[in-house]
């Protein structure tokens, strides 16, 4: 697969995977981020390369110790570094969204009925 294809498939996939729009530039030399995800508050820099090395980690580490469905990320920090990186699986970042966004979401009818027992207990 070209190169070019690559990264655009990899974006197209984050894109769609995490809820987020694919920023398409019409200059390679405009400055834009690949994928934003609005509700979420997250930009995604999309990179497909043949290797990172940091990948070897996490795929060892996760051979290692991701037993039973657990989900093994690599966190990272530089010397001097301020803060540490953390990797995770695509999928699995996914899921966590997925999950707050559940949980802020309220059913109608749900939220009716609370706005419908508030007004009772105060009229």
């Amino acid at each position: 697969m070209k190169h070019s294809s690559r990264w655009k498939d990899l974006e197209r996939t984050v894109a769609a995977t995490l809820g987020g729009r694919r920023i398409v530039r019409q200059d390679l030399f405009e400055s834009a981020p690949d994928v934003i995800v609005t509700d979420a508050g997250l930009i995604a820099e999309c990179k497909a390369y043949r290797k990172f090395r940091h990948h070897s980690l996490l795929e060892k580490a996760q051979k290692k110790y991701g037993r039973n469905g657990q989900t093994v990320i690599l966190v990272t920090k530089a010397e001097r570094q301020t803060g540490a990186y953390a990797t995770v699986p695509l999928d699995y970042l996914a899921d966590l969204l997925n999950q707050v966004r559940w949980h802020h979401q309220t059913p109608r009818h749900v939220a009716d009925r609370r706005r419908d027992h508030g007004q009772q207990e105060n009229g």
